[in-house]
């Protein structure tokens, strides 16, 4: 796991497991279930968890591994922040046959949330796992 696609990999896990939650608590899971043609909570946590690793994947090679609690979090954020934009702005309307809604961004403040929490948790996974796989150390 000291690649820096096995630490995203597992950091994106993390994160999608958390935010999974924040999206089914929302309620937002059903709406992610119907491009499997089925909208249920169970489908959309499923294209979720694999769309989390996808981001995961792309996060520890493009980032690397977040060395301070600080970059991990400003990492995630940002990371958080285009997953966003990507994932229910552009992606998921152009898979259902609709325009992209980035000029209705105002109405996915939810989304965001999930969003934002899946990014925080992911960089801050990437930085736990670099940090062990380091030796420890509190990181500042």
């Amino acid at each position: 796991m000291r690649t820096r696609l096995g630490v995203g990999l597992a950091a994106g896990l993390l994160g999608g497991l958390v935010a999974g939650a924040v999206l089914w608590a929302l309620w937002i899971l059903p709406t992610l279930g119907v491009l499997l043609q089925e909208p249920t909570a169970g489908r959309g946590f499923l294209v979720h968890l694999g769309l989390s690793l996808v981001a995961g994947a792309s996060f520890g090679p493009v980032v690397g591994v977040p060395r301070t609690w600080a970059k991990g979090l400003l990492a995630g954020a940002a990371l958080g922040t285009v997953v966003w934009m990507v994932g229910p702005l552009l992606l998921v309307p152009a898979m259902l046959g609709f325009p992209a809604q980035l000029p209705f961004f105002w109405h996915y403040g939810a989304s965001l949330g999930a969003y934002l929490t899946y990014g925080v948790v992911t960089g801050l996974s990437a930085t736990a796992l670099g940090l062990h796989a380091a030796g420890g150390g509190a990181g500042t």
